[in-house]
């Protein structure tokens, strides 16, 4: 199914429909198509893995250490 709904996905992008349109030719609901588009762009996305650096420093004057994590 993933296949078959990525395929899609790739066709839609290299089209000049707007999704509405290409919905009703390929008999989809929209919402359907919006879920498989999510998870092909996800799909696409560069994946980072491993560890990133941890910066641990001081706020202000108070020699406070202070850990800051961005997800």
């Amino acid at each position: 199914m993933q296949e078959k709904m990525f395929a899609l996905m790739q066709e839609w992008e290299s089209g000049d429909q707007s999704p509405r349109e290409f919905c009703s030719s390929h008999i989809i609901k929209e919402h359907i198509f919006y879920y498989w588009r999510k998870k092909y762009t996800k799909s696409k996305a560069p994946c980072e893995e491993g560890f990133v650096p941890l910066n641990i420093g001081t706020q202000g004057s108070l020699d406070v250490p202070m850990v800051e994590i961005a997800y």
